[in-house]
This record gives C-alpha cells, sequence and structure tokens, in this order.
C-alpha cells in the first residue's frame, strides 16, 4: 500500500490518459500562481508518474493505493447524461505493472477483475460489470471493466 500525492503535474496526467484541456477535460487545474499543477483525478497516475522511467526487475509488480480523487467531469455535460458523478471521492486503487505483453496484461487485468468481484460479493452489494468500449478507453489501456453499485435510494446504477 502507497500513499500518493493530491496535486500532480500536468505533464503526467496526460501521459495517463486524461485531458487536462478542452471542453470534457476531467482535471481541476490550480491558479498559474502555483506553477503546473493540477488535481489528481486518481491514484494511478501518481503511480504511473512514481514508476516512470524506473526499471523494475521483478514482475509483476503489484501495488495498492488509497487516495483522494477530484473530477471536474460532475457537469450538465448532455454527453454524461445518466452517470452519477462527483467532484471529489476516495478510491482504492489497484495497479499492476507486467512486462507488457498481451498475455500478462490480459492476465493481471483478470486477477484484479477477480479481487474486485469477490470484494463486492463479500460485502453483499448488488454490482453489474461493464465490458468498456475502445472509445471508453484512455491511451495507456487495452481493455477496461468497470463495476458500478446498484444504489437503492436512487434506484440507479
Amino acid at each position: 500500500l502507497i500513499s500518493v500525492p493530491d496535486i500532480l503535474h500536468p505533464d503526467i496526467i496526460e501521459r495517463c490518459g486524461m485531458n487536462v484541456e478542452g471542453e470534457r477535460t476531467q482535471v481541476y487545474r490550480l491558479d498559474p500562481e502555483f506553477g503546473k499543477a493540477a488535481l489528481s483525478g486518481t491514484a494511478e497516475m501518481a503511480i504511473g508518474g512514481f514508476l516512470m522511467s524506473k526499471t523494475i526487475d521483478e514482475l509483476p509488480l503489484r501495488l495498492c493505493a488509497v487516495s483522494r480523487c477530484y473530477r471536474a467531469e460532475a457537469s450538465r455535460n448532455q454527453h454524461d447524461k445518466g452517470l452519477y458523478r462527483v467532484h471529489q471521492f476516495n478510491k482504492v486503487e489497484m495497479f499492476v505493472v507486467t512486462s507488457g505483453n498481451l498475455d500478462s496484461s490480459q492476465a493481471a487485468l483478470e486477477e484484479v477483475h477477480v479481487i474486485e468481484r469477490e470484494m463486492f460479493d463479500q460485502l453483499g452489494i448488488a454490482y453489474r460489470v461493464l465490458d468498456m468500449s475502445p472509445d471508453e478507453l484512455g491511451n495507456p489501456a487495452a481493455s477496461k471493466y468497470d463495476i458500478e453499485a446498484w444504489m437503492p435510494g436512487p434506484q440507479f446504477w
């Protein structure tokens, strides 16, 4: 388990596949008075920045972080209609570094996915799994699952 910062350089965020500029950015930029800085949208960004340019001898490397996440995507944008969005939340991020070949990466994704489903099952939370389409993936991703919990109050996934 590692601790990650809440504020990152925008270059690190972009290298993790999130836009820091434009109409649909998900990133809160800090005032230029503070230099080039933005609030982190996920621990994945800080972990990726930490590992950037490092040589890792023993693979797979499995890391986990609990972090605050900030997203500017909570909006009235028609594209986001039907999505439950908040500007700040806490999240557990499981991060696996593999050799980069498709088989080892897919095996790591499936391993993490099994852990996620087991946690939801043990907590008794109703959920569904979405196999994300390629147009929903960030630059570094070849495939991705999202797990949506059922929220009984608003009757919403």
